[in-house]
């Protein structure tokens, strides 16, 4: 199965978005660069501008956003 995927641009590196997750208001993106499959990234939703993705702040939220996906993909 094919599925189109979204390409958010972060600097200056085109990433596909595989997955989203949202939790308490909070926007986990799950990404993977374009050009290099290696590269691969997971970014949240800035509380000031729900459009800017940050990079995760802890360890713990990183377990967090593991979880989320984790969780997510065995629910689906």
């Amino acid at each position: 199965m094919d599925k189109e995927l979204e390409i958010i641009t972060l600097g200056d590196k085109d990433y596909y978005i595989l997955h989203e997750a949202k939790r308490n208001g909070t926007t986990y993106l799950y990404l993977s660069n374009v050009d290099d499959i290696d590269d691969t990234l997971i970014r949240k939703s800035s509380s000031e501008d729900e459009t800017l993705f940050i990079p995760l702040e802890s360890e713990e939220e990183f377990e967090l956003a593991c979880l989320l996906l984790f969780r997510n993909k065995k629910d689906a």
